[in-house]
């Protein structure tokens, strides 16, 4: 049966402790609003007026698409084009964020789901996607994306310790993956070496966890009450304070 014997060590949460500094960013602003061509008409079955002025009311709904074939195909642009974009940034509390080192890429990728959007447009008889994006530029020392940013690392490796205490290892790489930007967002030194090595134990978790899993013949339930399982989850509550 699979084990896990890496000695994991303390994780210094730094970036609650002290000011942390960014390198230059952009905030990204995009309005994606989609035309779907449905309509839905709305009928009051029952209404039940009560002495006290409240009331029930009980409707049925129908809905109309003009065509819907168009419409899934609208939403579908529509998800791929905020996928473009949004993969380029990170997550905030203010919104998407990109690192300015990365301006061509994510202006790449604006231009590519632009194209996307207006070949539909062009196409669609019933539906339209409208496209808009906005970059702010944040400067260094602008408090509000600190705080902003510190947030956002506090809930993602809170999100991270979660996940890897369910044994989700999918939901563990996936977030690895979508918080990757805040590593080139921070300027301070003391703070990056830090969160990355709460990804690097994320990472060996992940692996660990796929491990013991499957030794369980892919029953999570199981792997996370057997031995190594518990073992995994102990060293998690005591080396992992975030």
């Amino acid at each position: 049966m699979a084990t896990a014997n890496a000695t994991l060590s303390s994780v210094t949460v730094v970036w609650r402790k002290s000011d942390l500094a960014l390198n230059p960013c952009i905030l990204v602003t995009e309005k994606l609003c989609v035309e779907r061509g449905v309509t839905y008409d709305k009928r009051d079955v029952e209404v039940q007026a009560h002495n006290d002025g409240s009331e029930d009311a009980t409707w049925e709904t129908q809905r109309h698409f003009k065509n819907k074939e168009e419409t899934k195909k609208a939403d579908q642009v529509y998800s791929n084009a905020r996928y473009m974009i949004r993969s380029k940034c990170l997550y905030t509390e203010v919104g998407y964020v990109c690192p300015a080192k990365d301006r061509k890429q994510l202006l790449d990728a604006i231009d590519q789901a632009r194209a996307l959007v207006d070949d539909f447009n062009a196409r669609a008889k019933f539906c339209s996607i409208t496209f808009r994006v906005l970059l702010t530029n944040i400067n260094p020392s602008n408090k509000d994306g600190v705080e902003a940013l510190r947030e956002t690392i506090k809930r993602n490796t809170e999100a991270l310790k979660e996940a890897i205490k369910e044994f989700d290892v999918k939901r563990t790489r996936n977030m690895l993956v979508a918080t990757r930007p805040v590593m080139d967002i921070l300027m301070d030194g003391a703070a990056k070496t830090a969160l990355e090595k709460v990804r690097e134990e994320a990472r060996e978790m992940a692996s660990q966890i796929a491990e013991i899993v499957r030794a369980y013949d892919d029953n999570i339930e199981n792997a996370l009450v057997s031995q190594a399982g518990q073992e995994l989850l102990r060293r998690v509550d005591a080396k992992w304070n975030f």
